[in-house]
């Protein structure tokens, strides 16, 4: 119901110009409102509980206890919880007084109420201590509405944001998901970007951020700061190019332990169609988790950013998480000089259901323009692994010498336009005796395929000596022209230890080796014995095509021949056609005979209706036993 202004009384608190009913509670106590109501000559009271979210209602009393004819409700007393400033309008004012207290800029909006914009909130929060929140509560009678999206054009750069406030759009009622807020800063001039966090601690949630002819949100000051829920350099529907002219967010200055997006969907931001990268980190220590940089609100249509849709610039410790990177003009992530970071369960250049090819049209990952030490891409945990397929060059590049201890590990790396994992950039990098050689992730040499079976890989690995984790792929969108692998489905890691004694031969155990596809393994150093951390990790390896072991039935008849019965004969031919080599043993051959049948094959066939003599003597074989019916009668 309205609040009817001519109804306050001398005694009772005045609403706060730009105020509106929209109370957004915290935990602290100090922090609850009463609202006592007047219908007809009963009086109603409600009380807000602490932590309560309060939007378009009162407090947590139920409307039956207000009285059933809610157009006679008017608010008799009032006390509002500190530190929240209400954006009522889509003007772009001035605040008149900044440090009053008060968001006004001395007009009204559309409802006739004070108007609090936009510009005028953040000018109060930066002037006054106690605020701390920014909400909305824009009417739709605003000249800035149509269509459910209120617009907020601004005519020059926003205030920076130097109180530590949170800016939270996804307070205006009508949000149900997605932003409905719009920024646009197309009548800005040069060198404007759309939101500027210095100081501490803010948090910005909830913007449609558009047109700003520098970054979408420039994070500064100390750090700490939450940018989520935001969609920069798209339109409000999500779809549409409105791209920032430079990046979509970029972290400077000193700035670190932000937060970029979060575990939730409401937290994702998408960060494309702008020129620049889609984000640029130059700091370090930071959490960008969740969003999508490239593509649009779907995350399955190619909207790219100019250049790279991550760069990492001398940020080190910096963790990436869950993204979809993707559609981008440069590398899906460019890295430099960001030792330590963790990039895990990431899509590089497919879309947000990791199957439409949306490829990055260089690199899936570069490691350039300077060393980069200790990065993690990857894991040996479940959810750990990127996918990083469809990128036009290389899947992931260590370019530059020193740039060592970079583990990749527990990917699906595939349909690159180059090499999976490069050295170098030069293509393969070929194994050396000894392992002597330096370059990009220590130049470390890559297994040797020997031979496969359903189970096993054999291979030889000459490495410096230690712990190495030795991973196996199989690669069913095919291999590198080169004929090396890249690495589409992990089967698992095989732990060995190298005496460094040059090459060496080694038999891992891997599942779903005939499930299709070549084989290739990797190779990555183990700092600590139990592989528990990593060092460098190898290219590719020259893929091998799988081969199953031989598989071998024996089959006890009357008279050792696999012929002269018609149930043999059918036996016998059914399972030559699936390619095992059958042979048969008399029966009345002896128990010795019968004992080196078994040792040489994998199965034996005793019929129990015609050599049911043979049951008894062969049952305690270390063989499996089947009989016609394929009924196991000692074990498989």
């Amino acid at each position: 119901s309205a609040i009817s202004h001519s109804h306050w009384r001398d005694d009772v608190v005045p609403l706060p110009a730009g105020a509106v009913p929209l109370i957004e509670q915290t935990a602290n106590a100090d922090n609850k409102f009463l609202v006592t109501f007047e219908a007809g000559s009963a009086m109603y009271s409600a009380n807000s509980a602490a932590g309560r979210r309060v939007r378009g209602g009162w407090a947590n009393a139920s409307t039956s206890s207000w009285g059933t004819n809610l157009d006679t409700i008017v608010a008799r007393s009032l006390i509002w919880a500190a530190g929240i400033l209400v954006v009522n309008s889509t003007a772009d004012g001035a605040d008149a007084s900044a440090g009053d207290g008060l968001c006004s800029t001395g007009g009204t909006n559309s409802n006739g109420d004070a108007e609090c914009t936009l510009r005028a909130a953040i000018q109060e929060a930066n002037a006054a201590s106690a605020v701390e929140r920014i909400v909305f509560e824009m009417p739709a009678t605003e000249s800035g509405h149509s269509g459910g999206i209120w617009t907020i054009a601004v005519g020059s750069a926003l205030p920076t944001v130097t109180a530590t406030v949170r800016i939270d759009a996804q307070t205006q009622p009508g949000w149900a998901g997605n932003p409905i807020v719009v920024v646009d800063g197309s009548a800005t001039g040069g060198g404007a970007d759309g939101f500027t966090l210095d100081g501490s601690n803010s948090e910005l949630r909830g913007f449609v951020i558009r047109d700003f002819p520098d970054d979408g949100v420039n994070v500064d000051g100390t750090g700490g700061h939450t940018v989520a829920g935001n969609w920069i350099g798209l339109a409000a529907d999500g779809s549409t190019a409105a791209g920032i002219t430079d990046d979509g967010i970029a972290i400077r200055g000193g700035s670190t332990n932000n937060t970029i997006g979060g575990p939730l969907s409401g937290d994702r931001n998408v960060v494309s169609a702008n020129g620049g990268e889609g984000i640029l980190d130059q700091q370090g220590g930071n959490v960008i988790e969740g969003n999508y940089f490239g593509t649009d609100v779907t995350g399955l249509l190619d909207r790219g950013n100019g250049d790279e849709g991550v760069d990492l610039n001398n940020s080190p410790s910096t963790v990436i998480r869950n993204n979809v990177i993707s559609g981008n003009g440069g590398e899906g992530m460019q890295i430099l000089g960001s030792n330590g970071s963790v990039i895990t369960g990431d899509f590089i250049g497919v879309g947000a259901d990791g199957t439409p090819p949306l490829g990055n049209d260089a690199d899936g990952i570069t490691i350039n323009f300077g060393p980069t030490d200790g990065l993690q891409i990857g894991g040996t945990s479940p959810g750990e692994g990127n996918v990083i397929a469809h990128n036009g060059d290389e899947g992931v590049t260590v370019f530059e010498n020193g740039s060592d201890d970079n583990a990749i590990l527990g990917n699906s790396i595939h349909s690159n336009g180059a090499l999976g994992i490069d050295h170098g950039g030069a293509g393969v990098s070929a194994n050396d005796a000894n392992d002597t050689d330096s370059g990009p992730n220590d130049g470390l040499n890559f297994p040797v395929i020997a031979a496969t079976t359903s189970s096993t890989v054999d291979f030889d690995l000459d490495v410096p000596a230690g712990d190495y984790l030795v991973e196996a792929f199989r690669n069913p969108s095919g291999n590198d022209a080169t004929g090396n692998g890249e690495g589409e489905v992990s089967l698992g890691f095989h732990q060995i230890n190298h005496t460094g004694s040059g090459s060496e031969s080694f038999t891992g155990t891997y599942s779903g080796i005939l499930s299709g596809g070549d084989i290739t393994m990797t190779a990555t150093e183990c700092t600590t014995g139990a592989c528990t951390a990593f060092g460098s990790t190898s290219e590719f390896s020259v893929a091998a095509v799988p081969t199953a072991a031989a598989r071998n039935l024996v089959m006890v008849t009357a008279d050792g021949s696999t012929s002269t019965n018609a149930k043999v004969t059918v036996l016998a031919g059914l399972f030559a056609g699936w390619g095992w080599t059958v042979t048969a043993v008399d029966d009345g051959a002896g128990a010795s005979a019968l004992a080196a049948a078994a040792a040489a094959n994998d199965v034996m066939f005793v019929s129990e209706s015609f050599v049911s003599s043979a049951v008894y003597a062969v049952r305690g074989l270390d063989i499996g036993i089947v009989n016609e019916a394929f009924v196991a009668i000692n074990r498989l």
